[in-house]
């Protein structure tokens, strides 16, 4: 990626789906069905033909409002699926529409007996709480700041960036 130019034209439309594992499909449609809303729209048992394993698997898609979904694959017999890595080495955050709907969202995870953590980063407001899986969901929302912040930012990031490479992230 050298010498890599961006070219202005973004032929990407969109995120189609983010998948996971998971040890038990069941528990994480009831998660991501019955506590944040998302429907189950596919499931497919595959043999595993098609990627060289010898274990069938189950693969489940749950809907976005946009269209996207996210995806979890369950593989027969394992149990033993790692959980993702620490909360900020991977996590996916899922946007909701403005602070009403926040606090709803916040209120069904503490109704489901889930210790949520609220944090104000100032550009958006987020609650992250962990699925059954052991991934962490972030839902967000933007903020009166948000518009302001992230424009100044987008002119800053490569500068930002750089500077890091450079050794000001570096301790």
């Amino acid at each position: 990626m050298a010498g890599f130019k961006p070219t202005g034209i973004n032929q990407i439309r969109g995120l189609h789906h983010h998948a996971y594992r998971t040890r038990d499909s069941e528990q994480t449609r009831r998660f991501y069905e019955e506590l944040l809303g998302l429907p189950l729209i596919a499931s497919f048992i595959e043999d595993g033909a098609r990627t060289g394993s010898d274990r069938r698997y189950l693969h489940t898609f749950f809907e976005m409002g946009d269209g996207s979904c996210l995806a979890f694959f369950e593989v027969e017999g394992d149990t033993t699926a790692e959980p993702p890595p620490a909360p900020m080495g991977h996590h996916v955050a899922l946007e909701v529409q403005g602070e009403a709907i926040f606090e709803e969202y916040l209120a069904r995870v503490r109704e489901h007996g889930l210790e949520p953590r609220v944090i104000h980063h100032g550009y958006c407001k987020s609650l992250y709480v962990n699925d059954p899986n052991g991934l962490r969901v972030e839902l967000t929302t933007r903020v009166a700041e948000t518009t302001g912040i992230m424009a100044q930012e987008r002119a800053r990031a490569h500068e930002q960036l750089a500077q890091w490479r450079a050794g000001a992230g570096k301790s």
